[in-house]
């Protein structure tokens, strides 16, 4: 029997020294970490430091298991959300003072590194800052911006909420919005620059059409974008496809971003001219990043919905125990993180590979198969258009209207044909029917019917410039919808031309024809003369 109890004992006392050999966050001494890795978390609107629940103590325990060169440093940067009078550019600020104070408790060496996880409006404060810093003169935020070597954004606005739009533009009375910036404790002018077809917005993005980026150090982008499955009957109403392709707030093509985009300002200072037609030729893809931002689309909402599910954010605490993680976004954030998968790295991949594959077989959902199918499956594209208008020109006020914006920006398009009966297709205001070759019909839908947000127009009269925005779809002509179709694999993977013609009275016109691409927005930017 005292033989028993001692075999037992020793068995025990074996286990838990496996069990410390896999989740130690004490370094061994072989392995004795010499840089430290800071993450930081940046919250969205009305967000906090409970955001984004257990992350960061799952994170640091993970990565430090499967990197050991790397001592993980975690912080939550929270911001005055709420404030009726703070906006982005002060949030930038406070963002800059407290990356000021935390390193200078914690001096950067050569070989450490900064990553950032930002959820919503966190990720327009942690892409804004990183430009500002990377284009301006202050020597320390030009050395916080070169140690970035990733960021990851979940159901980031960045071109604009359709959520944001309606608590802005369309509740009819001031007390109204009062009341739901109180309840939801949002300020003003955050919910202004988040709104669809905001200047801020646009100023941003025109900047960085117009701007060579050459940043001292790129770093590597992963945009996560939640989709839902709904009714039949929202489908048919909105979007006409198997899914919701939004997080509920925010739809995938704003959460993404990467941009096609064309530019009158652009093209007039290489060329001291611009041409009355605008050719695809014309349009290019924006070089925000030497790497090129990844896109992934995960089924989850921008927040937790009643009992059930997370949100994209908010990560449970039983995620340490990776076999138990349920957290749809987990897994992607962890592997962008730790970059155990590019050429070079310091990663243990034996470690590595333990965790991930723990990850990835707790859900399915979790791999980039299913990513992919989901991919396959998007339709919603977004065309942002900046006009800028002749000084003291006063636009039509009917171009306001979304009903009215068709009369000005009019589409081109051809007939298209039904392969099965050979009839020619009628185009409608909202479903327009075009022909690219003999083997592919397609059809786009400019705006969706019902769907506020779909069609905006705003007038700034400081600058005197327009901003429309649409949230469209295209899909193959002879597809029917159905609620579980999938498209035909690759369908998507090119942009598909549309062709406008801008029509303003008292102006010259202009045609365009535009790239228009499922989960991609499509900014082109135009001078119009008299």
């Amino acid at each position: 029997m005292k033989n028993l109890l001692i075999f037992v004992v020793l068995i025990c006392s074996l286990s838990c020294q496996s069990l410390n050999k896999w989740f130690s966050r004490e370094p061994a001494a072989e392995t004795a970490r010499t840089a430290k890795h800071y993450i930081f978390t940046v919250h969205g609107l009305a967000g906090n430091e409970t955001t984004f629940g257990s992350l960061l103590p799952t994170l640091k325990t993970h990565l430090e298991y499967a990197d050991p060169k790397y001592e993980v440093i975690t912080q939550t940067f929270r911001y005055a959300t709420g404030a009726m009078d703070a906006d982005v550019p002060q949030f930038i600020e406070s963002f800059e003072q407290f990356l000021v104070g935390f390193f200078s408790k914690n001096r950067l060496g050569k070989d450490d590194k900064i990553s950032i996880v930002a959820h919503s409006q966190g990720g327009l404060v942690t892409t804004l800052w990183y430009a500002k810093a990377t284009s301006g003169n202050d020597p320390q935020q030009i050395e916080f911006a070169s140690k970035v070597q990733t960021i990851v954004t979940e159901g980031t606005p960045f071109w604009g909420s359709g959520m944001a739009h309606i608590i802005n533009d369309k509740l009819p009375f001031e007390w109204m919005q009062n009341l739901v910036y109180k309840f939801m404790a949002i300020g003003k002018l955050e919910v202004r620059d988040m709104s669809t077809a905001s200047n801020k917005i646009f100023d941003f993005f025109r900047e960085k059409a117009n701007a060579n980026m050459d940043y001292l150090q790129s770093p590597y982008m992963l945009n996560i974008a939640g989709v839902n499955s709904r009714s039949s009957m929202q489908m048919q109403r909105f979007n006409m496809g198997a899914r919701l392709e939004s997080d509920q707030v925010v739809n995938v093509p704003s959460a993404r971003l990467g941009f096609y985009f064309y530019s009158d300002a652009m093209v007039k200072y290489v060329y001291n001219t611009v041409s009355e037609t605008v050719t695809l030729n014309d349009f290019n893809y924006s070089q925000y990043f030497s790497h090129d931002p990844k896109l992934k689309l995960i089924e989850t909402t921008h927040t937790k919905v009643g009992q059930s599910g997370y949100g994209m954010a908010n990560v449970p605490g039983k995620c340490m125990d990776t076999a138990s993680c349920d957290q749809p976004t987990y897994a992607p954030v962890f592997t962008h993180l730790s970059r155990c998968e590019e050429k070079e790295n310091s990663c243990n991949q034996d470690n590595y590979k333990y965790l991930r594959s723990k990850l990835y077989a707790g859900d399915e959902s979790f791999g980039a198969s299913t990513s992919e199918a989901l991919m396959n499956q998007m339709r919603t594209f977004q065309l942002s258009v900046n006009i800028q208008l002749p000084k003291d020109f006063v636009p039509p006020k009917d171009f306001l209207k979304s009903e009215g914006i068709s009369k000005y920006l009019k589409v081109d398009y051809q007939y298209g044909y039904k392969k099965s009966d050979n009839k020619a297709v009628e185009p409608t205001d909202d479903a327009l029917v075009r022909r690219e070759s003999d083997t592919q019909d397609y059809r786009i839908q400019l705006g969706r019917y019902r769907e506020w947000g779909s069609r905006v127009a705003k007038h700034f009269q400081e600058t005197n410039q327009l901003n429309v925005q649409f949230t469209g779809n295209v899909k193959p002509a002879d597809v029917e919808w159905k609620p579980t179709n999938i498209n035909p694999f690759g369908w998507n993977e090119k942009p598909f031309p549309l062709t406008v013609s801008i029509e303003i009275p008292g102006l010259k016109k202009r045609k365009v024809t535009m790239p228009l691409r499922p989960t991609y927005t499509t900014f082109v930017e135009l001078t119009l003369e008299k």
